[in-house]
């Protein structure tokens, strides 16, 4: 573990990086579910939280959201038939696919049924420490510490969803650090106990593992029985890159309350997006606006003002300009993540 590890206890960060998809009518509710979805000291209002409708991507992508979303809300049902609900799930795939993402639509989709969701993000950092048994006690106090919150009633919380980003660094394979005093192997001890309790107990805590490198981890981890459910994310298809280049540009001509972006063809940008990510599609008519903003705001200064909105030209110059910088980088996937 790096040298913040201290600060991961209180460190979370704002659930809502994603730029938001889809359609948000699903997701508005009455002011009485209201702060109904907390992340550490965040509290979100209903009209901050996304829920599954708001995630695009893929279809099997979404029938998956779907799945693991009655997984989280059917608990009764499930009890009452004997068996459990998957408790443990580990999302894969390049950056910008949407993991992150569809943990925190499924969150959502809770929350505004009524519920109070905890989302607990444990921020991994570098691998290795120099301080000794360090990163396994923190690990254990960060389990602890949420666990106690939600058997406090008077804090009203329904549910805890756990996410670990970059879980390839806390579940490397055994052994394949050589400089890590054997910590490592105690970290992953630590989490493959409390990932046991998760799955043990009745209680409503439930794990998200996020990974680009599912090949660097140890394959026990991850076996049946551990973890109940694997999710591969892809780059969006051609269906989803035009769902969401359709989202985007809704979202900027309904923000600014007239077309900024007008004669468009949907069709010949999720064409000419292949092999882009989810969050390539739905920057690149953000970053065009703000060219365009820059462009008025120079010639403003000249007494000369340019027409305010954009056409399908600059759409397409941007996503030329997203693929020379693929080009120039050498990547498989472009983009930044989610």
């Amino acid at each position: 573990m790096g040298a913040s590890e201290a600060s991961h206890l209180n460190s979370f960060q704002d659930i809502n990086k994603m730029p938001p998809e889809g359609n948000k009518s699903s997701t508005k509710k009455t002011d009485s579910l209201e702060k109904t979805l907390c992340e550490g000291n965040i509290t979100y209002s209903s009209e901050e939280i996304y829920g599954l409708n708001d995630f695009l991507g893929n279809e099997e992508t979404k029938n998956e959201m779907k799945e693991i979303y009655l997984q989280l809300s059917g608990g009764k049902v499930f009890k009452s038939m004997g068996v459990k609900p998957d408790r443990s799930f580990i999302f894969y795939g390049e950056n910008g696919t949407g993991k992150t993402f569809g943990v925190n639509c499924i969150g959502g989709e809770l929350a505004n049924e009524g519920k109070r969701i905890l989302i607990a993000r444990y921020e991994i950092g570098q691998y290795g420490t120099a301080y000794i048994n360090k990163g396994s006690v923190i690990l254990q106090s960060f389990f602890d510490e949420h666990r106690s919150l939600l058997k406090n009633k008077e804090n009203g919380i329904n549910k805890i969803l756990y996410i670990f980003d970059e879980a390839e660094v806390l579940m490397g394979k055994r052994g394949s650090n050589k400089n890590g005093h054997k910590e490592d192997d105690k970290l992953l001890n630590t989490l493959m106990l409390n990932l046991q309790q998760i799955s043990n107990s009745d209680e409503e805590q439930y794990i998200f593992f996020m990974t680009n490198k599912i090949d660097l981890i140890d394959d026990a981890s991850i076996r049946s029985g551990r973890v109940d459910r694997k999710v591969k994310f892809q780059n969006p298809d051609y269906p989803a890159r035009y769902e969401l280049f359709s989202s985007a540009i809704k979202k900027i001509n309904d923000k600014a309350k007239y077309h900024v972006i007008r004669n468009f063809d949907l069709d010949e940008l999720a064409k000419k997006s292949d092999n882009f990510n989810c969050v390539d599609c739905l920057e690149i008519p953000s970053r065009a606006v703000k060219n365009k903003v820059n462009e008025i705001l120079i010639e403003r200064t000249n007494k000369n003002i340019p027409k305010a909105y954009i056409h399908q030209r600059i759409l397409i110059d941007e996503i030329e300009k997203q693929r020379l910088t693929y080009s120039r980088t050498k990547k498989a996937k472009i983009g930044f993540q989610l």
